[in-house]
C-alpha cells in the first residue's frame, strides 16, 4: 500500500478535533462526561483503522522515496 503524508491522516485529525473539542470544554465550563469522550474517540478511531491501512510518513522526502520504490516498507 502506498504511504500518505502525516496530514493526509483522518485519525491524526480526529485526535486534533478532539484535543480542541477539551479545549473548549475547559474554557466554556460545558463539560461532556469523560466516560462518553472515551467510547466516541475509541469507536472513531477503531472505525478509521478498519477503513484505512495506509502507513503514514512525517516527511515529504520519506514519501517520495517511499513510493518510488527506494525506501524499505514496513
Amino acid at each position: 500500500m502506498d504511504p500518505k503524508i502525516w496530514y493526509a491522516s483522518k485519525t491524526l485529525w480526529v485526535n486534533v478535533i478532539a484535543a480542541v473539542a477539551l479545549l473548549i470544554q475547559h474554557k466554556t465550563g460545558y463539560i461532556i462526561p469523560p466516560e462518553y469522550q472515551v467510547v466516541a474517540l475509541l469507536v472513531i478511531n477503531s472505525v478509521l483503522r478498519v477503513v484505512t491501512g495506509q502507513p503514514v510518513v512525517w516527511s515529504a522526502k520519506k514519501l517520495a522515496e517511499a513510493k518510488s520504490g527506494s525506501c524499505c516498507r514496513h
